[in-house]
């Protein structure tokens, strides 16, 4: 087992219930952005360090963008 996997399952399990917070909160039906907003203000109020819409690169058939 890898050294990092209870620190992982103790942020995925906060992750979820953040995540299932505001669903219960607002329901279905929302674009993704207004989730997107809710959800890092859940993680901001619950403690949670965490990061949106993040450049990363990726390669595609020799193309990378």
């Amino acid at each position: 087992m890898h050294t990092d996997f209870d620190r992982s399952a103790r942020w995925s399990k906060k992750a979820i219930g953040a995540a299932m917070e505001v669903h219960r909160n607002k329901g279905p039906g929302f674009i993704e952005s207004i989730y997107e907003k809710c959800m890092m203000h859940e993680c901001q109020l619950q403690g949670i360090p965490a990061k949106n819409q993040v450049d990363v690169s990726i390669e595609y058939k020799g193309l990378v963008f």
